[in-house]
């Protein structure tokens, strides 16, 4: 963030002294009869001397008693009237700090504005994305399905396992490694294939998306009577460096949505922090994907409908995510992925011609931009999954 520095305001004031004239002495050497004549030549002097411009009265005479009060009278109210023009002077200098100080604020308050719903300063320029860069095999994470990036905490990535293990994240770094697991109590992992992040209320949340259909989550809807209902979980961002080996949040939010169509598989989530809007793709193995938004706000008691906007002529969609900025959206399949510029909407951009970056040697569940870049970071399932990352140039 800028910095603004401090301005000063100087007033300066100028005093002007008066030197009195003197008369001609006389001295011990000078006879009384020279004194005489000097006095003479002085009096007749005062008497033709023309009038002082200051006060009309001509020097040598003395002047009434008003004329002499008059004096005292007109320098007072000079001296009110600069202490006044001071005054005026300082008042508008506070006047225009003041101002400046709003200013700031201002910009300060707009600055932080921004900041809360996740616009991060643009990118450094590119044009195109270069190769997959392996960064290194990761062990702890026997079935990564879901990767987003930490915004509070560089360096740091949430992940999270798939169905069949607890119900728990796990902050990993970019080497990588495991730094931190979180318990989310409460919470069950029937099919968990997203994790996505979004300011709210000046916080990082973390969104855990459990939108698989796999046979648990059907057996489970069909008993329920909710069939084609899909679950969150949103909680605040833990800090990964204040946490055990093994941590818990508070019981997390659960926000049900509810598809318009019957139920869809989907492994894919992500969060427009401009509108507050949660955005799925359903999971096709053939056809086209479809693309359904649940508006905000994002709260209950009951399911919020999704409702389909756009289509995308891509199968198998494992892994989405929305850079932090909101100008650019990553889609992958097993073996694709494309990013697409947001000029408009969302459902517009899909429309466009997307990058294609390699997805070479990474067969992936998972992908997320990096914080505040446009590069990308994917990983596949299985125990010693290599972390990628695929630079923006």
């Amino acid at each position: 963030m800028t910095g603004f520095a401090p301005c000063l305001f100087a007033i300066g004031c100028v005093v002007v002294g008066c030197q009195p004239g003197g008369g001609l002495p006389a001295t011990a050497d000078e006879g009384p009869g020279v004194v005489e004549v000097i006095a003479a030549e002085s009096a007749e002097s005062l008497e033709t001397e023309a009038p002082s411009a200051d006060t009309g009265v001509p020097v040598g005479v003395e002047p009434e008693a008003s004329e002499v009060a008059a004096e005292p009278e007109a320098s007072e109210v000079a001296a009110e009237t600069e202490a006044s023009e001071v005054a005026a002077e300082t008042e508008t200098s506070e006047v225009a700090a003041e101002t400046e100080t709003s200013e700031v604020a201002a910009e300060t308050e707009t600055t932080l504005a921004e900041a809360e719903v996740g616009l991060d300063t643009a990118p450094p320029s590119g044009t195109a994305y270069g190769a997959p860069i392996p960064l290194g095999a990761l062990s702890g994470a026997p079935e990564t399905s879901g990767i987003v990036a930490s915004r509070d905490h560089p360096g740091i990535f949430w992940i999270h396992n798939d169905s069949g293990n607890p119900a728990e994240i796990l902050a990993i770094d970019t080497t990588p490694r495991v730094v931190a697991t979180i318990a989310l109590p409460d919470a069950q992992n029937q099919d968990w294939e997203a994790i996505a992040l979004m300011p709210r209320a000046g916080v990082d949340a973390l969104y855990v998306g459990d939108i698989g259909d796999n046979v648990a989550r059907i057996t489970e809807g069909v008993a329920s009577g909710r069939l084609g209902t899909i679950r969150l979980y949103r909680f605040d961002e833990p800090d990964p460096a204040s946490q055990e080996p093994v941590a818990a949040v508070e019981a997390p939010e659960t926000i049900d949505l509810t598809y318009p169509d019957g139920p869809h598989d989907c492994e894919s989530l992500f969060l427009d922090p401009a509108t507050g809007d949660a955005y799925v793709f359903s999971k096709v193995r053939a056809g086209d994907a479809t693309l359904y938004v649940a508006r905000a706000p994002l709260v209950g008691p009951g399911p919020i409908a999704l409702t389909a906007v756009a289509t995308l002529d891509m199968g198998w969609i494992t892994a989405a995510d929305l850079a932090a900025d909101g100008t650019r959206l990553a889609v992958r399949s097993y073996g694709e992925i494309r990013v697409f510029q947001i000029a408009g909407s969302i459902a517009d951009a899909l429309a466009t011609t997307p990058w294609r970056p390699s997805a070479e040697g990474s067969a992936a569940e998972a992908i997320a931009f990096g914080a505040g870049s446009y590069d990308l970071y994917t990983i596949a399932e299985g125990e010693g999954a290599t972390l990628f990352q695929i630079p923006w140039e």
